[in-house]
């Protein structure tokens, strides 16, 4: 039931209390809420107090979080892996509000949000992960950038249709015959092309969407968290 599934850590409260927090950690319980979103569609279910307790106090505490930027890297001060996986962490954060790219996404909801994306996209050009590259763009185009409106974008899709040329225009390049790594590694490729490229038509936030009901338990869990 919904209470078995909120014990996916007894001790989430006071995880969420704690500035210190792994960015591991954290990246589980922002992987739980982007589940708890699913459930939220879900008309025949009624969301329990916990529930709608944990997303709010998590999207509090994600504005509050001491996230380390991409330019750190460069002065010497954290190892270019963890940068990588941070950037991973905000790009899954994104997808909380925005139901993974249905919405559109308001810079005035979450400033920080919006800041952190600005500041570490080139870093996250120079890493040389199509995969966490295609993150930045997407995320970008939810707010309503595109290449005829926005440098970064213009920049970022030049740069996918560049690697897409020097792929001999395929997103499924035949270099894993032996698929190393099973199908999802098969397949992040395109994804990345696509998710990266594609212009975005946002779904407007209504009753039974993904926006509506992670704005809906924010809503009812305010109180808890003040």
């Amino acid at each position: 039931g919904l209470d078995d599934y909120m014990k996916v850590s007894q001790s989430w409260e006071a995880d969420l209390r704690d500035a210190n927090l792994s960015r591991a950690s954290l990246s589980k319980y922002v992987q739980h809420s982007n589940v708890l979103n699913d459930i939220y569609t879900i008309p025949e279910l009624d969301p329990t107090e916990e529930m709608d307790r944990f997303t709010a106090t998590l999207w509090k505490y994600a504005s509050q979080y001491n996230y380390t930027n991409g330019v750190d890297v460069k002065d010497g001060h954290d190892d270019a892996e963890e940068i990588r996986r941070m950037g991973f962490l905000v790009a899954h954060i994104a997808y909380i509000p925005s139901g993974y790219g249905r919405h559109a996404q308001l810079v005035q909801d979450a400033p920080w949000l919006y800041e952190f994306i600005r500041r570490n996209y080139w870093n996250a050009m120079e890493s040389g992960s199509l995969n966490l590259f295609f993150e930045f763009i997407f995320a970008l185009r939810q707010y309503g950038c595109t290449e005829d409106n926005d440098l970064m974008v213009r920049d970022g899709s030049r740069y996918f249709l560049h690697y897409f040329k020097e792929l001999n225009f395929t997103w499924m390049p035949d270099t894993n015959a032996h698929n190393v790594g099973g199908d999802y590694n098969q397949i992040l490729l395109p994804w990345a092309g696509i998710g990266a490229l594609r212009r975005r038509q946002v779904e407007p936030i209504v009753p039974g969407s993904y926006g509506y009901g992670f704005k809906s338990a924010l809503e009812r869990g305010a109180a808890a968290v003040k």
